[in-house]
């Protein structure tokens, strides 16, 4: 009788151990669905449905000669509201937010290629080489060409952080 009732009550905790993993999974499924609905391809920014496709939109285009005219008309807001909308979901301006993935991508290039400046500069996004230099300078602290000189001096093999 003994052996019965400690094959009953590990039992009973054997099937109540299957479903609270079952509870546990299905938890976890609806917490991975209901991000991946509300955080959209960009998962730190929250905001209107629009605002995170222009995010995505940045991301994959930075390369390209983008305006904030054909970003606004292209999701059929106004300019203002665009902008508007974008500041505050991101707390960037939407010049801001390109300018910075830009120069992201520059230190990259800097830091893992042999390519020139002028190239790096028009590879990602930039036409002119001076403002390039100056929107650089403002958001690393340092010209590319310093960036990439500390770079190869440096046993940190980390890029610059972007202020």
């Amino acid at each position: 009788y003994g052996a019965c009732f400690v094959f009953r009550f590990c039992g009973l905790c054997f099937l109540w151990f299957l479903c609270s993993l079952l509870l546990f999974f299905l938890l976890i499924n609806t917490i991975g669905r209901f991000l991946e609905e509300h955080a959209g391809p960009v998962g730190h920014y929250a905001g209107p449905p629009h605002i995170l496709r222009i995010i995505d939109h940045l991301e994959q285009h930075y390369n390209e000669d983008l305006t904030l005219e054909k970003l606004a008309l292209d999701s059929g807001y106004s300019v203002r509201s665009l902008t508007a909308q974008f500041k505050q979901c991101t707390g960037e301006t939407v010049i801001g937010f390109l300018h910075r993935l830009r120069i992201e991508k520059a230190c990259y290039y800097l830091s893992c290629t042999a390519m020139s400046i002028t190239e790096i500069a028009l590879s990602v996004g930039f036409n002119n080489l001076s403002f390039f230099n100056k929107v650089f300078k403002a958001q690393t602290g340092q010209t590319p060409s310093q960036y990439r000189t500390a770079l190869k001096h440096s046993l940190c093999t980390s890029p610059l952080k972007i202020r």
